[in-house]
């Protein structure tokens, strides 16, 4: 229950010290088919953005 508690209080902090954009992309990286399985605002939730934020850093990142 502590690391857990532990692991959880670690991705918190380190999804504050990432901008929304270095958290997508970090998102995408773990778990890259996702978006087909889950719905926008769910993935936003997780996220912790808006699901307008989301589709901006996706139509910037498509734009690469």
């Amino acid at each position: 229950m502590e690391r857990a508690f532990a692991s959880f209080q670690k991705r918190i902090l380190a999804s504050l010290a990432q901008s929304a954009k270095e958290r997508y992309l970090s998102f995408i990286k773990t778990y890259p088919n996702i978006e087909q399985t889950v719905k926008n605002y769910h993935i936003a939730s997780y996220l912790g953005i808006t699901t307008e934020s989301l589709s901006r850093i996706r139509k910037e990142i498509s734009l690469r």
